[in-house]
């Protein structure tokens, strides 16, 4: 059983994250709602345990193409 208070929908978008600390790190958007969205990182070099630079519920800025 969903227990989300917001709908999500399902979306697949490019985006640039900009955290508040730390360097900007290219992402794919995969799903959005009023909340928040899901945020999959673009590896291109070697692979992280964590996403960089952000924490859950905090604000970042996001540039999508």
């Amino acid at each position: 059983m969903d227990k989300r208070q917001n709908a999500r929908f399902a979306i697949e978008l490019n985006a640039l994250v900009h955290p508040q600390n730390g360097r900007s790190w290219l992402c794919t958007i995969r799903d959005f709602c009023r909340g928040g969205m899901l945020l999959l990182e673009q590896k291109s070099g070697p692979v992280r345990p964590t996403m960089p630079g952000i924490h859950p519920g905090e604000t970042v800025g996001i540039h999508y193409y």
